[in-house]
Formats: C-alpha cells, sequence, structure tokens
C-alpha cells in the first residue's frame, strides 16, 4: 500500500515539474504573441522649444503609449542635430506626455517618436487581460495543478 501511494506522490511531483518546464520554455513565445495580438507600432513627430534656463522640454503624443514604461519606446531627435534621445528621455505617468532632458537651451527640438499603441479593435478590458497574460497563465496552471494534486493526495 505504501508504494503506491508514493508512486503517486512521485507522478504528482514529475507532473508538476515537467508542467513548468514546458511553460519556462513557451511562455517568451506565449507573452510575445499576446503583446502582438493588443499592440500595433506607431511612429509621431514632434517640436518642442527649451526655455533659456531649460535644458529640457516636453511634448505630447498624439496617441497613449501602451505601456506605463518606455518599454518599446524610441525618441530620436531629427533637428537640430540627429540620433537616439531614449536614454535622456522620461514618459509621463499619463503614457503621453514625453520629456527630453540633456539638451542646449533657446533651442528648436525636433523629434520622432516609435513606440506601441493599444491596437483598435482592442477593448480596455482585453487590453489589461492581455498584458497580463502570461501572469494569468501561471497562476492558472499553478491552481489546476495544485487542485489535480489535491485530488491524488485525497485518494490515499
Amino acid at each position: 500500500m505504501l508504494s503506491v501511494m508514493m508512486l503517486k506522490a512521485l507522478g504528482a511531483v514529475l507532473i508538476l515539474g515537467l508542467s513548468f518546464a514546458i511553460l519556462a520554455v513557451l511562455m517568451q513565445d506565449l507573452t510575445s504573441a499576446a503583446e502582438t495580438a493588443r499592440t500595433e507600432d506607431a511612429t509621431e513627430s514632434d517640436t518642442c522649444t527649451t526655455g533659456a534656463a531649460e535644458s529640457a522640454c516636453s511634448f505630447n503624443l498624439n496617441i497613449e503609449h501602451a505601456y506605463a514604461t518606455k518599454t518599446e519606446l524610441a525618441v530620436t531627435e531629427t533637428s537640430p542635430g540627429a540620433g537616439d534621445v531614449t536614454g535622456n528621455s522620461s514618459l509621463d505617468p499619463n503614457r503621453v506626455t514625453i520629456t527630453v532632458s540633456s539638451l542646449a537651451t533657446s533651442t528648436i527640438y525636433a523629434f520622432a517618436v516609435d513606440h506601441k499603441i493599444v491596437g483598435a479593435g482592442v477593448s480596455t478590458l482585453l487590453n489589461s487581460v492581455m498584458s497580463r497574460f502570461g501572469l494569468i497563465v501561471v497562476v492558472g496552471l499553478l491552481g489546476l495543478l495544485l487542485f489535480w494534486i489535491g485530488k491524488v493526495v485525497k485518494t490515499f
């Protein structure tokens, strides 16, 4: 009788480990597919002017950035110079305002911004669910496996 219980417990642990190994391998692809489905590429350009005593300027995106951080955001200075200034940029919590720092004073700047926006056919609820897709999969799998292990242990 003891050996049957040990085999069931070992089988449960083996399946749990195998499930998480498979999940670890597939998680990047699952997350990438969810992000591709919920977001679209956008390119915008804007200008701003630094003041006489300011070395930073701000401008607004036309469409809200899909992420709360600078993920998938690239800010490029197009005039008067040229180059990537993403490292000197910050995204406001409203996901619309970008501030670029370390600029020369009293200068008009032009910027091009490549970023991700939420797709046109994606509702607020769907966007919220899809942005947390990886977490939902992990918690769901864990809950399912714990339920299954509980059923196996209960049969002892």
